[in-house]
Order: structure tokens, then C-alpha cells, then sequence
């Protein structure tokens, strides 16, 4: 066994055995992404960034971390409130992007892994995407909801003239709700 296979045994070993729940979702991914062929660096980035968002998840929450309730912070908007903080941090543009990708990828996974249901999650892709969404906060509900179903659309590659019919007939109906 080469020395480089020596030491990350002994460091997936001891991760696995540690009792921070933190390091074994951090390894599970680990050990996916080395499955999928991901090189040193990636591997590497990718982690640093989960840890960014796993120590935020629990601090947000308060709580120490399992899937369950990685889950649950997720569909709460988790990811959204991590990026206001990474934002509010004032992050380069290329570093908020990278963390972006990161963390939609760890979502992605997870959603692989243990069916998290995410097509009700917006996972915006980019730092001018999440600043769409930022502006939309500060907007009424209506407003909100029809910003997130705009990208959702854009997402799902419909062309303009379609969106621009399907963001008309829904904010008439979220009017008839009573959302203006």
C-alpha cells in the first residue's frame, strides 16, 4: 500500500469513528466524489466548502448535524441563508460562485442518496441568480413567488414568450388569492 493510500485509510478510518456526525457526511462525500473520478483539488474545494456550510447549518440551527436535519434546514430555505451570509461577508466573485457550486452539488447528492424531493428548493447557480432572488426579498410575497417561478421556468429552458404568459396568468391567479 503506498504511503498516500496509508494516510487517507487512517484519515477515512478516523473519520468514520469520530463521534461529530459533521465528518462522516463530509467523508460519505468524499468517498463519492473520489468514486467519481473528481481530481485532488476538487475533492479538496468541495470539502472545504461543505464545512463552510455544515458549521453554518449547525450554528443556525443550533443543533449538532444528521442527515435528517441537514434535510430539514435545507428545505427550509438553507441553502438561500447560507448564501446571505457568504454574501453579507462581502466574498469575491469567483469564490461565492465555486462555494455555490459546492453546496448545489452537495444537495444534489444528498437528494440522490436519500430522496430529499428538491424540485421545491430554488438552488440558485450563480452570484447574479442569488442576487435575482436577494431583490425579490425585498419585494411583497407576490412579487417573490413570481421571481422564483420565473427562474424556475428560465431553469427548465422555456423560451421568453412563454414565461413571460405563464409569470401573467400566475400572478393574476396569486391576485385572485389575495397575495398583491
Amino acid at each position: 500500500m503506498s504511503l498516500d493510500k496509508y494516510k487517507n485509510s487512517i484519515n477515512n478510518d478516523y473519520m468514520l469513528n469520530n463521534k461529530d456526525n459533521t465528518d462522516n457526511l463530509k467523508l460519505e462525500y468524499k468517498l463519492y466524489l473520489e468514486s467519481r473520478g473528481c481530481g485532488l483539488s476538487t475533492v479538496k474545494n468541495y470539502l472545504v466548502d461543505l464545512g463552510m456550510f455544515l458549521q453554518f447549518a449547525s450554528s443556525f440551527t443550533n443543533t449538532a448535524l444528521d442527515k435528517e436535519m441537514l434535510k430539514t434546514f435545507i428545505k427550509n430555505q438553507g441553502f438561500v441563508k447560507f448564501l446571505d451570509s457568504l454574501y453579507s461577508s462581502k466574498v469575491n466573485v469567483s469564490s461565492f460562485n465555486r462555494r455555490i457550486s459546492s453546496i448545489r452539488q452537495y444537495v444534489l447528492f444528498l437528494d440522490r442518496q436519500n430522496n430529499l424531493n428538491i424540485r421545491n428548493i430554488y438552488l440558485p447557480a450563480s452570484l447574479s441568480e442569488y442576487l435575482n432572488l436577494s431583490q425579490a426579498k425585498n419585494t411583497t410575497s407576490k412579487e417573490i413567488l413570481l421571481e422564483q417561478y420565473k427562474l424556475y421556468l428560465q431553469k427548465q429552458k422555456f423560451n421568453q414568450k412563454t414565461i413571460n404568459n405563464y409569470e401573467s396568468d400566475t400572478s393574476e391567479f396569486l391576485s385572485f388569492l389575495g397575495l398583491a
